[in-house]
């Protein structure tokens, strides 16, 4: 797998991948989960080894049941309850399960975490790396957010925690593992990512008499004009004349300032994006090029353009994203903020991703990886919003959505889900702090 994705891989030099030390270190993992013929150790290693590409687009697909064995096996001790920093710093516990242990000593949803497994709580946090299938970091303070709720999960058969009770002095306990932290993890996971099932690609409605919303999940409309577009350079009148109806329809029942939810886009054509974009500026604009790396550096071949429309270059318009919004998401996440008139807000910034994939290695009947082998560039010829070694972010937000205390309980509340559709296998929320946060930002402008 690494010696075909150091001759493939398009993000090589970027990113600096070291394959002689991938190799050095996780081969004899390998050889040795051969020998045991476990295969969840095996998934785990190559979720691992992917992980360190920090590309979202770098990554296993695994069936379900290899899935299943791999999550159970990278998400550690269950010790009834999850964790997350807020904006004054400090780190307390989320999801904190009724009657444990934890509980029964003191701990509950809102206590503050001095320090996990003796040590203190801020060391223990940074050093924690979150590996998980189906979640990247190319964006490293995105993972410096999940970082505690992974940490919950790390300890042995038993913790020990420092926290400060109601009164505010400081306790320590010690509290035995309950079995797997997965389903928690899992969980947790949703709810900082506000991961609905209940997402619908293009969605609009208004929100209250004055507030337009507009859902777009991925970047695929249709088929057949999602290519031509690409082909005509980005020019996709249709897909601008359908997103002005959306608008246009929310207009005509009072809207006055709009925003468009990008969280959890997986992705798709640019193209799809800039037709979007055109809409809320009056200059044509570079919106992605694409082109080889050789000896010399990185080449430009061809590039797509957004055609100005201009309609809605003056509503105040209001773009949510998270860490789970990557490819063409995160190009929309770009093209949008680019635009005067146009906030960029979220908990976490978007993936940090944009490269086209076409690189697959079946490794076994049931894991697949993954990679991008052609490259997008910027106008400047540089790979195109993908950050490179150092992770920082090319995408940053206007406007970063605190977790307070208060937001961290209905984040993470049980209460906040639809109990009805629970019961149905999907998970769909009451409250939406994100969007909240949003609509009181543009009514305070």
């Amino acid at each position: 797998m690494l010696k075909t994705m150091e001759q493939e891989y398009c993000l090589n030099s970027w990113k600096e991948i070291d394959y002689d030390e991938l190799l050095e270190t996780y081969l004899p993992r390998v050889e040795e989960a051969e020998r045991n013929r476990d295969e969840a150790a095996y998934s785990a290693i190559v979720t691992e080894v992917t992980y360190y590409f920090y590309d979202s687009h770098v990554g296993p697909y695994l069936t379900d049941d290899t899935r299943f064995a791999t999550c159970e096996y990278l998400s550690g001790n269950d010790y009834g309850l999850s964790m997350i920093r807020i904006d004054d710093g400090s780190v307390i516990a989320v999801l904190v399960e009724p009657g444990c242990e934890a509980a029964t000593k003191g701990i509950h949803d809102g206590t503050t975490i001095i320090s996990w497994d003796n040590r203190d709580i801020n060391e223990a946090v940074e050093d924690v790396e979150c590996i998980y299938p189906g979640l990247s970091f190319p964006v490293e303070e995105n993972e410096d957010i999940f970082r505690p709720i992974f940490l919950a999960g790390k300890g042995g058969e038993s913790v020990s925690i420092t926290f400060l009770d109601d009164n505010g002095d400081e306790r320590s306990i010690s509290v035995q593992k309950t079995g797997n932290y997965e389903d928690r993890l899992s969980v947790a996971i949703k709810c900082l990512l506000h991961d609905d099932d209940d997402y619908q690609n293009f969605y609009s409605c208004m929100l209250d008499d004055r507030c337009g919303y507009l859902q777009i999940t991925s970047e695929s409309y249709d088929a057949l004009g999602d290519n031509i577009s690409a082909m005509k350079k980005g020019y996709y009148p249709e897909l601008t004349e359908y997103y002005a109806d959306l608008i246009e329809n929310l207009e005509n029942k009072g809207m006055k300032y709009l925003i468009i939810d990008i969280r959890n886009n997986g992705g798709g054509y640019d193209s799809v994006a800039g037709a979007l974009a055109s809409l809320f500026t009056d200059k044509k604009s570079h919106m992605v090029s694409f082109g080889y790396e050789d000896a010399q550096g990185y080449h430009v071949v061809e590039s797509q353009y957004i055609f100005p429309d201009g309609r809605y270059a003056d509503i105040p318009v209001v773009v949510l994203v998270n860490s789970n919004c990557m490819s063409a998401g995160d190009g929309m996440a770009k093209f949008l903020g680019d635009c005067p008139n146009v906030t960029l807000m979220g908990i976490t910034a978007s993936s940090g991703v944009n490269q086209n994939n076409g690189g697959y290695i079946y490794l076994t009947d049931h894991i697949c990886v993954n990679y991008p082998v052609f490259l997008s560039l910027s106008e400047d010829g540089e790979p195109f919003i993908d950050t490179d070694h150092t992770r920082e972010n090319k995408i940053p937000l206007d406007v970063a959505i605190p977790i307070t205390g208060e937001n961290a309980k209905t984040i993470f509340s049980i209460d906040n889900y639809d109990r009805e559709a629970m019961e149905k296998g999907k998970i769909v929320f009451e409250r939406d702090v994100e969007l909240e946060y949003a609509v009181r930002y543009l009514l305070n402008r």
